[in-house]
């Protein structure tokens, strides 16, 4: 839950501080795979983190119905890969936020409904989704060295040289 009160502390932070190239660095996604390993509710805390944010942030013009069910099938491919790498799961996650929400632009009839609309939502979208996409990699590359190097030093004993000088 800890994952869920960053994220909406960020949201926030972006939101009043005006700094709009922070936007596309999103933390909703990580909260769910972050929490997955550990928590069987995991998949419900991009919809809470969400949740608690527009109540202050205004919704977007996309149909708030796509998101939803793009933050909760993203809740889901967490719990899914909770025993993949972070990274696997950030990517499949990300990819699969970009895909569905997208989809619900074309939907709404924004760029005709044609292939050729299909193609022009998906290619006008792709710089939303790499400030996404680079933000969780990071965020995964983070946690993964971070526990690695908690297991490598909660294997070592208490009076070791390299934990007496923590």
């Amino acid at each position: 839950m800890i994952f869920v009160l960053l994220a909406v502390l960020f949201r926030y932070f972006v939101f009043i501080s005006g700094l709009t190239w922070l936007a596309g660095f999103e933390l909703i996604t990580m909260t769910a795979v972050l929490s997955a390993r550990r928590d069987k509710y995991a998949f419900l805390y991009p919809l809470i983190t969400v949740g608690l944010t527009n109540l202050v942030i205004p919704i977007g013009r996309v149909t708030m119905t796509y998101v939803l069910a793009a933050w909760l099938i993203v809740g889901f491919i967490s719990f899914l890969l909770r025993r993949s790498p972070y990274i696997v799961s950030a990517i499949a996650s990300t990819s699969a936020f970009f895909f569905i929400t997208n989809l619900g632009v074309f939907l709404e009839g924004w760029y005709g409904y044609s292939v050729h609309g299909l193609l022009n939502c998906y290619w006008m979208a792709l710089p939303f989704v790499y400030k996404q996409m680079f933000g969780n990699l990071m965020v995964a590359i983070i946690a993964t060295f971070g526990l690695k190097y908690k297991t490598i030093f909660a294997t070592l004993p208490p009076n070791h040289a390299i934990v007496k000088k923590i």
